[in-house]
């Protein structure tokens, strides 16, 4: 006999497992019978925690669930944001062509380059750069991520958004 998922933990469900990767188990309370937790529940914020921790598996999980799957592209990119800032390549690259409500490279002004420009992340930044459509003007906000990649020591970064600016 399962035990029983109450609404209050249904409702916290996505801090820990999310954070920290177990897909099986995010898998195993979606499928629940009662009080399941939807997986876009907090407006996304579980496909944003496990973007921001890299966690392909769960990303790729939360929006391809059958029902109330998260946007892509929610909470105004954060997903993206987060995953660019942390610099994992795989889950920027399957937010960005994810086929439904893919958020824009340029999303926010371009915060995800930003960031990813002062983190050192230069996969990240071409992807960025180089994505066929909306990609981010390299000097956007006032060329704050030349200037950040600059302030951190990441001269190659710099010199690459120069080329597009």
């Amino acid at each position: 006999m399962r035990p029983r998922l109450t609404a209050r933990v249904a409702r916290l469900w996505s801090r820990p497992l999310v954070r920290n990767g177990h897909a099986a188990l995010v898998r195993l309370l979606l499928e629940w019978r009662e009080h399941a937790p939807r997986a876009d529940c907090q407006d996304g914020k579980a496909l944003v925690r496990a973007a921001a921790n890299g966690h392909e598996a769960a990303v790729r999980l939360l929006l391809g669930w059958r029902e109330f799957a998260p946007r892509a592209d929610c909470l105004d990119g954060l997903a993206l944001i987060l995953a660019s800032a942390n610099g994992h390549e795989a889950v920027v690259r399957l937010l960005l062509e994810w086929r439904g409500h893919a958020p824009r490279a340029d999303c926010r002004e371009g915060e995800a380059l930003v960031r990813a420009a002062a983190n050192g992340h230069e996969a990240v930044v071409r992807m960025l750069l180089d994505i066929r459509y909306h990609a981010p003007w390299a000097g956007c906000q006032d060329e704050r991520a030349i200037y950040n990649a600059l302030n951190n020591g990441h001269h190659k970064i710099a010199a690459l958004l120069r080329l597009y600016v």
